[in-house]
């Protein structure tokens, strides 16, 4: 029969580090998610930001 008693040192201390893999696994994808988030709006910024030169220039020498 399994009783519920807190598990030895030794395997508490995996689980604790299993446990703290997990949690910084977590924000690892947070944060790379993230970043291709945040790239993706830096790209359409860009692509923003040319094309109002562009008409700017093109304005300039007409």
């Amino acid at each position: 029969m399994s009783d519920h008693t807190t598990p030895p040192a030794d395997v508490q201390h995996v689980i604790d580090a299993a446990r703290q893999i997990l949690g910084e696994a977590e924000v690892i994808n947070f944060s790379a998610a993230t970043a291709e988030r945040l790239a993706r709006h830096v790209g359409a910024l860009r692509m923003t930001v040319r094309a109002l030169l562009a008409a700017l220039e093109d304005g300039e020498h007409r």
